[in-house]
């Protein structure tokens, strides 16, 4: 490769010099990309009269080479698409092999003879209009020019722009505030997520003190936003689908109404085996919910003693089975107050397809609606004054009875869109913690640095630091 690299560049060295001496003797030659680059850097270099300016020889090799090779991809696509095209209709194939043979026989084809491949010429000329390599074209206007139909083309492009970035944008804003609703002001392009990056990042660069009001650290931007402009408000961001199962049916339905036919996309088998494997892939929520549970109960070792005496009442020194993990009360209270406290999901959202009625508000087409639950389960007025402290007992009566009803409990959701993986979760999470707790007692370590961050679930963001202890 080294070799044919030199010989390269010793072949375009070699043109470039005839061109330079041709051009100090006046004969200038702007028809093809070296001359126009020669020429180019020549006129560079002279008006700052400095060779310092514009390109040394080995910068324009490097540029000749660059043209040179990255013509063979455009022609080797080209003529990938014509042997398909010529594949596929064979009469065309025959007629441009006929004109070959007539023109060249069984000899090498040259220059002159290439001239006069007519029908090739058609058939090249109908793969390009069909299978164009360069997809587009653009160039900058550097000065008011009259384009007819091309401007008003460009004006509609400029204005759908406009309208998506900033008319409805802050048509929305206007909408939402005359009802009522306070909320930020839209900023061009990125509404509110630079700041909601810029606070998340600073609130993530060192970590608190070990206590549970965590919301500032975990959602900053939300937490400001919530406290300033009441708990009720709008604040600006991308939207998406809701979860994956949308995304999933919504993608499969609309490849079946493309292609008309029901045998395209996935079957109900198939969307229930995708399914599964979502289902099976929130893990990661059970797991950290396990390791909160374990910085709690080794910070609040009283609690851990309490598990521990039940899990040992209920199995003894035998392996946890499913009917005795639903009598495993105290377990589900403390796993309700460490949901509580720090969720692994910190908000939910829907998107609204349609001009919605919700409440007193009217909402329009597109608006992303947002409960933050990590908020909400820390909301003083909700939970009372020992709402940022860890009281597994408040749930001792049930979730409803400390809610009174209220949708303030939403760890995994509510209504029609629970997750599906809810009671398999704490089943899961009951059967790890059990058996931790028959064989091991644990405490925080001195190193642990309480730095709680969601990326997306919630999680330590320096580790769960624990001293374990054979029991």
């Amino acid at each position: 490769m080294k070799e044919i690299d030199q010989q390269v560049r010793d072949s375009i060295k070699s043109i470039i010099n005839k061109r330079v001496v041709a051009m100090k003797a006046g004969e200038t030659s702007h028809d093809d990309l070296l001359g126009i680059l020669l020429d180019s850097n020549y006129k560079e270099i002279k008006e700052c009269g400095n060779n310092k300016f514009g390109l040394s020889i080995d910068e324009v090799i490097e540029e000749c080479k660059l043209f040179y090779f990255a013509g063979q991809e455009t022609t080797g696509n080209m003529l990938v698409w014509t042997m398909i095209l010529l594949g596929q209709h064979l009469e065309w194939q025959t007629r441009a092999r006929q004109e070959v043979l007539h023109i060249f026989r069984d000899k090498k084809p040259d220059i002159d003879g290439l001239s006069h491949l007519k029908v090739i010429n058609t058939i090249f000329n109908e793969v390009l209009r069909l299978y164009s390599p360069a997809v587009l074209l653009r160039r900058q206007i550097h000065e008011e020019t009259k384009l007819g139909v091309v401007a008003i083309f460009l004006f509609y492009i400029i204005w759908r722009i406009s309208n998506w970035l900033w008319i409805e944008p802050k048509r929305i804003e206007k909408f939402l505030k005359d009802q009522g609703l306070k909320g930020t002001s839209y900023r061009f392009m990125y509404g509110d997520l630079k700041e909601m990056v810029r606070m998340m990042n600073e609130a993530k660069s060192k970590p608190m003190n070990l206590t549970h009001d965590i919301a500032f650290r975990v959602s900053p931007f939300f937490h400001k936003s919530l406290n300033t402009l009441g708990k009720s408000c709008f604040t600006w961001m991308e939207t998406s689908h809701d979860d994956l199962l949308d995304i999933l049916l919504d993608s499969n339905y609309k490849e079946i109404k493309e292609h008309g036919n029901c045998n395209f996309g996935l079957s109900i088998d198939e969307v229930i085996e995708e399914c599964k494997l979502f289902y099976f892939a929130g893990q990661e929520t059970t797991g950290n919910m396990l390791v909160w549970t374990m910085i709690l109960l080794g910070l609040y070792s009283e609690w851990q003693t309490r598990a521990r005496q039940e899990v040992l009442h209920v199995f003894g020194d035998k392996n946890p089975d499913i009917d005795g993990l639903s009598h495993l009360k105290v377990i589900s209270i403390i796993f309700r107050e460490v949901l509580r406290l720090y969720s692994p999901a910190i908000l939910l959202r829907r998107l609204i397809h349609e001009k919605t009625k919700l409440g007193n508000l009217t909402l329009p087409a597109g608006t992303l609606v947002q409960i933050n639950t990590f908020i909400l389960h820390h909301d003083k007025d909700m939970w009372g004054e020992d709402v940022n402290e860890f009281k597994p007992k408040r749930f001792s009566k049930g979730v409803s009875r400390v809610t009174k009803g209220k949708a303030t409990y939403l760890p995994f959701g509510g209504g029609p869109r629970i997750c599906i993986g809810k009671n398999f979760a704490i089943l899961e999470a009951k059967m790890a913690l059990a058996m931790i707790l028959q064989y091991f007692s644990f405490e925080l370590s001195p190193s642990y640095s309480h730095a709680p961050h969601a990326m997306p679930t919630l999680q330590p963001q320096l580790g769960a630091h624990l001293i374990m202890h054979k029991i």
